[in-house]
């Protein structure tokens, strides 16, 4: 601790800057974060209506994600991955369906609403 305030370390997400810039929290969330290298596919509201619940809230990764299969009116492709900062719970197990093309990791960031029922949703297995 220097200054008084939690020491920070950037390979550690568990750590992130609090809304309110008052100092540094530590996040309670403990689960899986994203594959460095693996990329994601983050979700969007392309046509700026508000109606995509979670809009660059939510992202998820599998090593079958492409431009070309990630991409469409509320898809973007991350060649990145998803990021590692503020995550708040996570979807695992996501089998092979509709979006998802192999099984699938996502991650809900912080201000996402209704991630565990989103993640049933899905039929994946929500962590906080």
């Amino acid at each position: 601790m220097e200054n008084g305030y939690p020491d920070t370390d950037p390979d550690d997400p568990s750590k992130y800057l609090n809304d309110d810039f008052l100092g540094w929290d530590v996040c309670n969330y403990s689960g899986p974060v994203p594959t460095a290298g693996m990329p994601g596919c983050k979700l969007v509201d392309t046509d700026n209506t508000g109606t995509v619940v979670n809009a660059g809230l939510y992202c998820f990764e599998n090593a079958e994600i492409t431009a070309d299969n990630c991409g469409n009116s509320y898809l973007e492709f991350a060649a990145d991955g998803c990021s590692a900062e503020s995550i708040v719970g996570a979807c695992t197990d996501i089998p092979v369906e509709g979006d998802y093309t192999a099984i699938s990791t996502g991650y809900y960031y912080q201000g996402a609403v209704d991630t565990n029922a989103t993640c049933t949703d899905v039929r994946g297995t929500y962590v906080q």
